[in-house]
């Protein structure tokens, strides 16, 4: 027995419609709240690739890292690197034999963290030797109760 012309139609629109309605109503791409670009090492900002990048280095930049003075040197890529990339912000780098920390306060929630390096020797920091680390810290604000 064949199943009837108009129920197979029924079931083909029904499948549409569905997967009209699960793929139909997408999010978007990604739009992130806290969008914060630091060229590490840079005395200024600057723009490219639709990004605004923010220098670290002058005194009172935003996103200076503490104890910058004491623990870490500016260092400028070598043009003669086989990786060197004429793209902010592969230019300079902040290099140091101590720990240094940077401090970024974001608003609650998930967020992504984006790393741009240049893998190259700088002065006498081999990078074979080099690593860093990052550890995301809640600091939930308290209130005092009178």
């Amino acid at each position: 027995m064949k199943p009837p012309l108009l129920l197979l139609l029924s079931i083909s629109i029904l499948l549409e419609a569905l997967l009209f309605l699960v793929t139909g109503n997408n999010v978007g791409a990604y739009s992130p709240i806290d969008d914060i670009a630091v060229n590490c090492s840079s005395p200024g900002n600057s723009s490219e690739s639709n990004w605004t990048w923010i220098g670290d280095a002058e005194d009172g930049s935003t996103y200076s890292p503490t104890d910058e003075i004491h623990s870490s040197i500016n260092a400028n890529a070598s043009r003669s690197s086989p990786s060197f990339c004429n793209l902010i912000p592969y230019h300079v780098a902040r290099l140091s034999r101590s720990e240094f920390i940077y401090t970024f306060r974001v608003t609650a929630g998930p967020r992504f963290v984006r790393l741009h390096l240049l893998p190259s020797d700088y002065l006498d920091f081999r990078r074979a030797n080099s690593f860093f680390s990052i550890i995301p810290v809640s600091r939930a604000s308290t209130k005092s109760s009178a």
